[in-house]
């Protein structure tokens, strides 16, 4: 008998007791959004215990940030590659992606500030955009999310901790 086991039709898993690191770059394009999701996927199903939600999380929220700097990147004509680094464990998948896209936070006084409410989604003038939502989303699904200026652009960090239901996803 194996304890803290995944076990599913094909493969039967036992997360590490220490945590995986992961690092890579990938073009500052939509067409990666795929591989960066599949790679990070991979990983946290071999490491975390993260049933269908927290996978579901993680998808959405990874898609939402690595979209959001992608968008920074050619709103800049950067062509520089976004790092991702992914420290996974049993008990948290932490992701951070780190653009060189101009950054987006305000500044009021010494205190860099960003809004991450969702707005109305019942206000018509919302109803007639697309996009806005990224960040709002980001901070609704993550357990944690942290928003950080750097040289030319952002490093966003966020946490997801896996809900214990250990269930796969059905197919």
């Amino acid at each position: 008998m194996v304890d803290d086991s995944v076990v599913d039709d094909k493969v039967l898993t036992v997360p590490p007791a220490k945590p995986v690191e992961i690092e890579f770059y990938f073009p500052a394009d939509l067409a990666s959004l795929a591989m960066v999701r599949r790679r990070v996927e991979q990983v946290a199903r071999l490491t975390a215990t993260m049933g269908a939600e927290d996978l579901d999380k993680l998808r959405l929220v990874l898609t939402e940030v690595v979209a959001n700097a992608v968008t920074a990147h050619a709103e800049q004509s950067t062509p520089e590659a976004l790092r991702l680094r992914c420290c996974l464990s049993p008990d948290r998948v932490e992701v951070s992606v780190l653009d060189q896209g101009g950054g987006f936070l305000a500044t009021t006084g010494s205190h860099p500030v960003i809004d991450t409410s969702l707005p109305d989604v019942s206000a018509p003038e919302v109803q007639k955009r697309e996009g806005g939502f990224g960040l709002g989303i980001i901070d609704a699904f993550a357990d944690e999310a942290e928003f950080s200026p750097v040289d030319g652009g952002t490093s966003v960090r966020f946490v997801i901790y896996p809900s214990g239901d250990s269930e796969p996803e059905t197919p």
